[in-house]
């Protein structure tokens, strides 16, 4: 797979065969579409080749809906594209200009010059340009001109697809994991550098790997306690992770991540983590103090263990 930043010094693409979107959590109904692209391209010896933005278009364009909630990173995505089989993916910075931009300089200035769009996928209720203001009608009006082809993704599909995105967001705010993870083929996942906390868990026997939510560009999970697998320097090692404000600590409304990894001592600050979350154990508690946390926190611990099927 080519990857490629930017629309302004593409390469030539052989017969491409393009779709374009924003692909938030690449989930099962995404994959489902992409495998036909996919397909297509293979039918007429193309190239599949698959736009997406950067950022997201809702967190540049001002609208009364409410701030979207990120399922995936711009390199997340890449990593599962990779695996489905795409040819090309093109990260559109998106901005004013683009945004801006008329349906028609859309079509003919983007998707044909840029693109070389030989068959396009998209939605039947497919909007573009300035104001959304392009649509179906225009890309059929302007197909036999700009020598490209229609395939039109069904109501049912794109139903699916949105229908599938929204549930994996609910089941994410429930703490429910299991039914993100069966919605998306893969366990949920957030990254980032690991700081130093103020070191509470060690005072009780549980030292934590924490992790900022304010570097956290995705939807965080519910609060309460999780089954974890925790990836460090390339390894996988199984953990147990907390979400939430420590009532029992301090209570000041600031989300924490932090997370016990299993059997591990090494000193990791500053090291890139990306948690991978297996099942829900347990909602937040406001216990009475630290011992009563511990005491918690060990009953906690023998849960993710069999969870994991970590033997102690």
């Amino acid at each position: 797979m080519i990857c490629h930043h930017g629309w302004d010094r593409l390469s030539s693409f052989r017969n491409a065969v393009v779709t374009v979107g924003s692909f938030d959590g690449l989930h099962l109904g995404h994959q489902k579409l992409i495998g036909q692209l996919v397909s297509r391209a293979e039918e007429i010896s193309g190239e599949s080749v698959l736009v997406t933005f950067d950022p997201h278009p809702r967190q540049v364009i001002v609208s009364d809906r409410p701030p979207i909630q990120l399922l995936s990173t711009t390199s997340e995505k890449l990593e599962v594209l990779e695996q489905l089989g795409i040819d090309h993916v093109v990260i559109v910075p998106f901005n004013q200009a683009f945004a801006q931009m008329s349906p028609e300089a859309y079509i003919k200035e983007f998707l044909v010059e840029k693109l070389q769009v030989k068959v396009l996928f998209v939605g039947f209720d497919h909007k573009f340009g300035h104001r959304r203001a392009g649509d179906l009608e225009l890309l059929e009006s302007m197909a036999g001109d700009q020598g490209y082809e229609l395939e039109i993704i069904s109501k049912k599909a794109l139903d699916d697809i949105k229908v599938s995105s929204t549930a994996v967001r609910k089941k994410l705010l429930s703490g429910d994991v299991q039914g993100a993870l069966h919605l998306l083929g893969r366990a949920y996942s957030l990254s980032g550098i690991i700081q130093k906390g103020d070191q509470y868990g060690r005072t009780i026997g549980y030292p934590t790997a924490n992790l900022s939510a304010d570097q956290i560009t995705k939807l965080i999970p519910a609060h309460g306690v999780y089954a974890t697998r925790v990836r460090l320097d390339r390894e996988i090692y199984p953990a147990m992770s907390y979400i939430g404000d420590r009532p029992v600590i301090d209570g000041d409304d600031t989300t924490r991540i932090e997370t016990y990894i299993l059997d591990f001592d090494a000193d990791i600050y500053g090291h890139e983590m990306t948690l991978y979350f297996d099942q829900h154990v347990r909602g937040d508690m406001n216990l009475s103090d630290l011992e009563a946390l511990r005491l918690q926190l060990e009953r906690d611990e023998e849960a993710v263990r069999k969870i994991l099927g970590t033997a102690q």
